[in-house]
């Protein structure tokens, strides 16, 4: 599943929106970054760095979580 995140795009699809909404090119920019696209990530949406990082974060937590125990 991961692999055809990563290689192709099944939920590609266009909001009609007229307006930028800051969630705009975060599927995008995360995928940049699984990649190893940093530059194209931050292009995307800055925030997209964010997203990962914060799921990194949110990993390492659950699993020094469950060493403690």
């Amino acid at each position: 599943m991961l692999l055809i995140m990563l290689f192709a795009d099944p939920f590609h699809y266009q909001c009609g929106i007229d307006f930028v909404c800051p969630g705009c090119g975060v599927k995008t920019g995360v995928f940049n970054l699984l990649r190893g696209n940093v530059e194209g990530a931050v292009r995307c949406n800055p925030f997209s760095v964010a997203v990962i990082l914060a799921a990194v974060f949110s990993v390492v937590d659950t699993f020094v979580g469950l060493i403690r125990k």
